[in-house]
């Protein structure tokens, strides 16, 4: 979880916008690491990373999105709910 937390601090500190399909691949990759934080019963934790998955696919218009970025962007608000 250090690396984890180390990396997603340095992509923030790059302040460059991601491209659609890419912030789409990152918020589904913080969304991975979040389920499964959730599902191991570290629920604190397993909030912080879905609220960035939130945040990050958030920054896009769902239109410029895949088809798949609806389903995605309804199961990180089902984990933080």
């Amino acid at each position: 979880m250090d690396t984890a937390e180390h990396m997603f601090s340095k992509c923030r500190e790059s302040q460059t916008e991601l491209v659609p399909s890419a912030a789409e691949a990152m918020a589904d990759l913080l969304y991975e690491i979040g389920k499964d934080l959730s599902q191991k019963g570290n629920l604190e934790v397993a909030v912080r990373w879905l609220e960035r998955a939130h945040d990050v696919i958030g920054q896009h218009d769902i239109g410029n999105l895949s088809p798949d970025a609806g389903e995605l962007r309804l199961s990180i608000i089902q984990g933080l709910g």
